[in-house]
């Protein structure tokens, strides 16, 4: 799937997850990791559609993405990650979408952006513990 410009950008950190957040004050029932580098991994509609995406940040039970297409709330997506050797599709639910642009003006720039709250729908498994398999993936405490 190619790579558009504004990867690029989130790629190379213009975008960070504290950039994403615009609550300061939220309370979380985990703690939150922001992510840096990218796992091979791929994003799926229940159609089979591939979606280009960026995770932001990830807990236990959630990813924080950044996508280029609206994500309705309530819409399942599965995950699965091409060095698992178990090939595992991971199904995940929506939990919220919002634009980019609406989160501040360090993002301003960043139009046709949705920034998406991804909840996992198994609780045995840990996300955290997923990504932080990753060579290619770094993970910062936010707490």
């Amino acid at each position: 799937m190619p790579i558009s410009p504004v990867w690029s950008v989130l790629k190379e950190g213009a975008v960070s997850s504290a950039t994403m957040s615009n609550d300061k004050s939220e309370k979380r029932r985990e703690t939150r990791y922001a992510v840096t580098g990218m796992p091979d991994a791929k994003l799926l509609r229940a159609d089979g559609q591939e979606i280009v995406f960026f995770i932001v940040d990830v807990s236990n039970q959630g990813l924080g993405i950044v996508v280029d297409t609206y994500l309705p709330v309530g819409e399942q997506l599965w995950i699965s990650f091409t060095g698992d050797a178990n090939h595992q599709k991971i199904e995940l639910e929506n939990r919220w979408s919002m634009p980019v642009n609406s989160l501040g003006s360090d993002a301003n720039n960043m139009v046709d952006l949705y920034r998406c709250g991804l909840h996992v729908k198994s609780p045995a498994l840990d996300m955290v513990l997923i990504l932080s398999e990753s060579e290619s993936v770094g993970l910062e405490d936010l707490s």
